[in-house]
């Protein structure tokens, strides 16, 4: 028994290394639904037993799931088929088992789609019933014009028998607009003619005989005139016809100028103009026409005159000179002489300097004695002086008129603190009047003192440092004779040992 199984251990290499297939369990020839060396793991939820493939299998690409009949010239052919199982038996006969098809085979096994035949006609396309002979099926004949040369003609009607309906081609314009329409025309020969509007009397001055529509623009010569407007009768030749001629003065200045006359008669009257009119102050006897100067009005006639009259057209030799000036008596500055007021009367004279649009000075600045109220400046107006008006100030300044904001002090000195000046005169300085002198060092100032600073002037935070008793400023003892870091003046005696 050992022998057995150590030559099948020396042979399981040689199987391992042969074992293909197909590996998918859900195959048709799954390597395992016939092999003997596959191994039982166990049973599925439907317990179905479960082998796993032998070990180093190799899957040959040969798995098929739909095994039958794969050559399509049996009646068992299925498209999908991945393996043929030998399965084909009957040889297949395609046809159709329709008796009134036109593609019927009695023994088929294999049914293909019948074909029939079209409507009115056999399998062969020859109509069942065609009592004219012409090849189109009674039931199929189309009834209109068939005359290729008639109106009415439609080769898309696809008519098939003439019913009489044909209309003959009339020809000529048929177009509404033109001057040749025919209306009994249903074809147009483009003979068709626009109508030419214009004069067609040929005894008019503007007869056309290019036109064929009368427009009544017709224009005809005037009594007396040919169409060029020259007489047909002017014995004098002065271009008026003789039928037409008018005596009178022609003399377009005479007084009795006749604009109808057409020959002089010698009588012309020359013209004298002036006023013709016996009421008016200006009447003129010897005028004959009338120039528009008749006046009826005296007075000064004279524009720049204190009275000059605007109405009056005859000077009376009565105009007053003009005299300007205030004529309101309860005005400072009234005139009695005036008669013409000039716009200067004032009531209230004063100070008008604002300092704006009335700048008298031209400084830009409302005068301190400004009257708004003034309707004349009297010269009085007086500067604003702005300064210190406070009698117990350093700064009282005497001539000025307007008090300062803020501007006056009352302790004169040092204001800078950077100076020794500002701590030796108290803090109290509200200006500075120059007193600052001596840059303040800040620093101890005691000799003595760790810190002392030579070249201090002033300590204002009293910064001095100093030693301890007994020590100098490095911490060590002024007095150490045993030089044990204590001082001698601290030193305890006493016994040392514990």
């Amino acid at each position: 028994m050992k022998k057995i199984i150590i030559i099948l251990l020396l042979l399981s290499p040689l199987f391992v290394w042969s074992q293909t297939g197909c590996s998918d369990s859900n195959a048709d020839n799954f390597y395992c639904n016939t092999a003997f060396d596959c191994v039982f793991s166990g049973l599925d939820e439907n317990n179905v037993p479960i082998f796993n493939l032998p070990v180093g299998f190799v899957d040959d690409g040969s798995c098929y799931y739909n095994p039958g009949c794969s050559d399509p010239a049996y009646v068992e052919y299925d498209e999908n088929v991945d393996f043929d199982n030998g399965s084909c038996q009957v040889l297949a006969v395609p046809g159709c088992i329709d008796l009134d098809a036109c593609n019927y085979v009695a023994d088929a096994n294999v049914y293909i789609t019948c074909t029939y035949a079209e409507m009115y006609y056999d399998c062969s396309g020859v109509c069942l019933s065609d009592t004219d002979g012409d090849g189109v099926c009674d039931e199929l004949e189309v009834l209109g014009c068939t005359d290729p040369t008639a109106l009415n003609y439609n080769e898309d009607a696809n008519a098939t028998e003439d019913d009489g309906s044909c209309i003959a081609v009339v020809e000529g314009c048929v177009d509404p607009t033109a001057f040749n329409y025919n209306e009994d025309a249903n074809t147009d020969d483009d003979s068709c003619v626009p109508f030419i509007y214009g004069c067609i009397d040929e005894s008019a001055c503007n007869y056309n005989d290019s036109v064929n529509t009368d427009d009544g623009s017709c224009e005809y010569a005037e009594d007396y005139y040919d169409c060029n407007n020259v007489c047909l009768i002017d014995t004098d030749a002065d271009g008026v016809c003789d039928e037409l001629e008018v005596l009178g003065c022609t003399d377009l200045t005479a007084f009795n100028y006749n604009s109808l006359a057409t020959d002089d008669d010698g009588l012309c009257i020359a013209v004298v103009e002036g006023c013709i009119n016996s009421a008016a102050l200006n009447y003129d006897s010897s005028a004959n026409t009338d120039n528009g100067t008749c006046c009826y009005i005296s007075g000064c006639t004279d524009p720049i005159a204190f009275n000059y009259n605007e109405i009056a057209c005859y000077d009376d030799n009565s105009c007053i000179a003009v005299i300007e000036g205030c004529l309101n008596p309860s005005a400072y500055n009234y005139d009695t002489s005036a008669n013409t007021d000039d716009g200067t009367c004032y009531f209230t004279p004063g100070c008008t300097d604002d300092g704006d649009d009335n700048d008298l000075d031209g400084d830009g600045l409302v005068a301190f004695n400004y009257n708004p109220a003034a309707d004349f400046d009297d010269g009085s107006c007086v500067a604003i002086i702005e300064d210190c008006m406070d009698l117990t100030a350093s700064n009282y300044d005497s001539s000025a008129n307007t008090a300062c904001s803020g501007c006056c002090y009352y302790n004169p000195g040092c204001t800078s603190s950077l100076y020794v000046e500002y701590y030796s005169q108290g803090f109290i300085a509200d200006y500075d009047d120059g007193s600052c002198l001596d840059l303040v060092v800040n620093g101890c100032m005691e000799s003595i003192a760790c810190n002392y600073n030579s070249a201090a002037n002033i300590d204002i935070d009293n910064v001095c440092i100093y030693a301890e008793t007994y020590y100098d400023c490095d911490s060590n003892c002024l007095n150490d004779t045993d030089g044990d870091g204590t001082c001698d003046e601290l030193e305890v005696s006493g016994c040392m040992t514990p």
